[in-house]
């Protein structure tokens, strides 16, 4: 496997985002075959294709609209652009046939759904679940779907978010709306972690309050924490 930065992958608070590789491993280990490429959607600068490709992983890198050039540089960087398909793809209608993918990878893209791009008044709960149950189509029996997802969290973040407008733009799940996301999967697994992270955006920072937030997550209630990290298998 080659060594990649950590924040090649998740770009951003990567002490808690990272936190999702090592739940997934082992599923991705269990369920993936290395001939049938893995889909990777909303992949905008291309950290989870490059992560699976890393891993010897075929995958299609896509977006609403084919990934930026950043992608392709990164991928290149690392020497892993063989294995990687590009495509736009928009995830309410998936141009796969039923049953195709074991296994399919997002981070961080179901809040910020709208089923049209221009109307910011179709993002609900209701036609995010749309684009789940699309997701679901394209598994094979016995697939899986990986996830990582900002979640409301607690008191502080939903403040902090009104006060700087940062929720604009996002649907932050809350445990409710995931399970009803969810629904119709056979088997679910799911981690809530981090809580200070969030709040700064300087990697300084970050790299301190991983270290708290290691212990948060593991007294602070689940429906606090920010973020989510599932498996789910058709």
């Amino acid at each position: 496997m080659k060594i990649i930065n950590k924040e090649d992958i998740v770009q951003w608070d990567i002490n808690n985002w990272s936190k999702a590789l090592s739940f997934w491993e082992k599923e991705i280990e269990k369920t993936a075959d290395k001939n049938n490429p893995i889909l990777t959607l909303g992949e905008r600068y291309g950290g989870l294709s490059l992560w699976l490709a890393s891993n010897g992983y075929k995958n299609i890198c896509s977006d609403y609209e084919v990934p930026e050039s950043k992608a392709h540089e990164l991928h290149k960087k690392y020497k892993v652009d063989d294995l990687i398909t590009y495509k736009n793809i928009d995830i309410f209608n998936i141009p796969y046939p039923d049953n195709t993918f074991d296994v399919v990878v997002i981070k961080s893209v179901i809040g910020g759904l709208k089923l049209s791009h221009k109307d910011k008044s179709t993002r609900t709960l209701e036609n995010q679940k749309k684009a789940v149950d699309e997701i679901k189509r394209v598994l094979k029996p016995g697939g899986i779907y990986l996830g990582a997802e900002n979640m409301q969290g607690g008191l502080l973040h939903k403040f902090l978010r009104n006060y700087t407008q940062k929720n604009t733009g996002w649907r932050y799940l809350t445990q409710d709306d995931l399970f009803f996301l969810l629904d119709g999967f056979s088997e679910i697994k799911i981690q809530f972690y981090g809580y200070l992270g969030t709040l700064f955006s300087s990697k300084l920072v970050n790299s301190i309050t991983g270290a708290f937030d290691k212990v948060l997550s593991k007294i602070i209630p689940s429906k606090n924490r920010y973020i989510s990290f599932f498996i789910v298998k058709k």
